[in-house]
């Protein structure tokens, strides 16, 4: 399908989620879109996230969620330095158990995403144990929104090599900001009836 950067399927696909929702958390939604929410720092560590490095974030009202390390090291095409792939996972989700039988969209508490290692740096993230051996099944990607009337879908890997097909696990092409995780997260738990 032809789209240009006004009419894209990230953004058509939250239009059609935010449509769905109650009016109470289109409300809560549309509050949260005034303010700047923060995730709690945890701890802060030096040390550069490894793959399979499972770790824990924590909300101002002390929900903890737990992500997973699924790539390092992206330097080459991301605007950054040493950027890291990451999942975060919906409450209560045993993600030892996930990885082994393939982590799937439900699981997620947000789309993949891709973030700097100011994360763990300045504790927002806190690693809490490691997978070993660990290596993500191909079942996701990211969405580059078109800059112009003539470009199509297309879906690329964290390194930018434009996949056959739309992945299960699909996230927007960019690097998170130090509060975008916070506002996904914050978003999410409306969405989930948590808050």
């Amino acid at each position: 399908m032809t789209r240009d950067w006004r009419n894209h399927l990230i953004k058509e696909r939250w239009e059609s989620l935010y449509a769905s929702l109650t009016e109470e958390k289109k409300r809560k939604i549309d509050e949260l879109m005034g303010n700047t929410p923060q995730l709690k720092v945890i701890k802060r560590k030096r040390k550069y996230p490894e793959v399979g490095d499972i770790f824990e974030l924590m909300t101002q009202e002390g929900i903890v969620f737990n992500g997973l390390v699924v790539n390092n090291h992206l330097t080459q095409i991301w605007p950054g330095d040493e950027l890291i792939l990451i999942f975060i996972f919906k409450e209560g989700i045993d993600i030892k158990n996930c990885i082994a039988n393939g982590v799937k969209k439900d699981d997620l508490l947000i789309a993949p995403r891709i973030v700097g290692k100011e994360y763990w740096t300045r504790g927002y993230f806190h690693a809490v144990d490691h997978v070993e051996e660990y290596s993500a099944k191909k079942n996701y990607g990211f969405y580059w929104i078109p800059y112009n009337p003539t470009n199509h879908d297309t879906f690329y890997d964290e390194y930018k090599n434009e996949l056959e097909k739309e992945p299960e696990l699909l996230g927007q092409w960019g690097v998170a900001t130090i509060t975008g995780i916070a506002s996904s997260v914050y978003k999410a738990m409306i969405i989930e009836g948590m808050i």
